[in-house]
């Protein structure tokens, strides 16, 4: 359930573009944590054509991510928690893949870890 009306209609907007493109989680939980992820986006493995018209999204929708989308300027503690979220998922995917004997799959970590340093300056 959404929090706020910009809550609500960024994970509508998120979710409308990005289906076609892959599949789209809202509200995401944390396995072993009471903690949710937004929006958490898996490419398909087809080529789409409609990528080439979403600029950004387009470039997103490459790899596996996790989406917090915020209304204002995120305060550290917001940038803190998402990266939080962002590794504990990770780290699930790391233990699944060694389980299962398999690769993990790339999340798209760097522009995050950037905003964040520039952030907490």
């Amino acid at each position: 359930m959404s929090r706020t009306l910009f809550d609500q209609f960024a994970k509508q907007f998120f979710e409308a573009f990005l289906t076609p493109l892959g599949e789209v989680k809202t509200n995401f939980e944390i396995p072993g944590e009471p903690k949710f992820i937004d929006i958490w986006f898996s490419p398909s493995n087809q080529l789409n054509v409609e990528a080439q018209n979403l600029g950004i999204l387009d470039k997103i929708a490459t790899l596996p991510c996790l989406i917090e989308p915020f209304r204002n300027q995120p305060k550290s503690s917001e940038v803190r928690s998402s990266l939080y979220k962002l590794f504990h998922v990770q780290s699930d995917f790391e233990r699944k893949a060694k389980r299962e004997e398999e690769t993990v799959p790339a999340i798209g970590t760097s522009t995050i870890v950037d905003y964040y340093s520039f952030c907490i300056r």
